[in-house]
């Protein structure tokens, strides 16, 4: 069976880039992927241009290491009335979900920084937010067009 670790990333794209927390995790994700059949995905969900530019590299990191990455825009998620009633009675757009029963929420403060994580083992929990993750990667934009020969990514 394979398994997944689906993940949303809603924090401060300068949280992001100023910790190694993120390119651990890639590492992490490229280990298990070899291993384990794993299907990683991600979707980076932004306020504005400016924040795409802020993260460039680490969703170039993402696709360098054959990463699913997409990416969407708040105003544009939130124009979707179906996921609009579904993440209104969510905690965070930062999550991750992992296998079929796992769920990571990240809260955020009102600059979008980490308050708190909260780690749920709950299987109806997690078909809740795979729903809403399932709903989110088909509104949000591949990222594939992005060139592999740009930014500084690492291969690991």
């Amino acid at each position: 069976m394979k398994k997944k670790y689906w993940g949303v990333i809603y924090i401060s794209p300068k949280e992001l880039v100023q910790s190694s927390i993120f390119e651990h995790s890639i590492s992490i994700m490229i280990a298990k992927m070899k291993v384990n059949m794993l299907d990683v995905r991600r979707v980076f969900v932004l306020d504005d241009e400016a924040e795409y530019d802020e993260i460039a590299d680490c969703i170039r990191l993402c696709l360098d290491n054959d990463i699913q990455t997409r990416m969407i825009y708040k105003k544009d998620l939130y124009s979707i009335h179906i996921l609009n009633d579904k993440t209104a009675h969510i905690k965070t757009l930062d999550f991750i979900i992992i296998d079929d029963e796992i769920i990571w929420q990240t809260v955020l403060d009102n600059n979008r920084y980490e308050k708190y994580s909260e780690i749920y083992f709950d299987s109806n929990m997690n078909e809740t937010f795979s729903d809403i993750f399932r709903q989110i990667w088909d509104a949000a934009s591949s990222c594939k067009y992005l060139s592999k020969s740009l930014g500084s990514a690492a291969k690991f």
